[in-house]
């Protein structure tokens, strides 16, 4: 049994019929598309609200209608740590209720690796 290391919350988010994702830059990486969302944190209390914090800070955005989708489990080697072990990375199908990108906050804007 692999332990699991790290778990995430991720949207398949929807303004009306338009699927909303998120473009990733990295330095010496092709450009790749991704579905908002990101770690679930100790401060989290549930992985739903792992999900409207991570939507808030990438997007500015806050959602309604969640409902569960699938749950995806992946091999990780950890990022600090180098713990090894599975990712259980949570997919939940929402609407997008309200968006102001200005409201961005979180590490992917203060120590940015890359643009989003």
């Amino acid at each position: 049994v692999r332990p699991v290391v790290k778990r995430t919350a991720r949207a398949v988010l929807l303004d009306g019929d338009d699927l909303i994702l998120i473009k990733r830059t990295k330095p010496g990486v092709d450009p790749y598309w991704l579905t908002p969302g990101g770690g679930v944190e100790p401060e989290d209390t549930t992985v739903v609200e792992a999900l409207h914090r991570e939507v808030h800070e990438e997007l500015g955005a806050k959602i309604i209608d969640v409902v569960p989708c699938f749950v995806d489990t992946v091999e990780h080697i950890g990022d600090d740590d180098g713990a090894t072990g599975v990712k259980v990375q949570h997919f939940f199908v929402c609407h997008l209720e309200s968006m102001d990108p200005s409201l961005r906050h979180g590490p992917e804007m203060d120590e940015p690796c890359g643009e989003y």
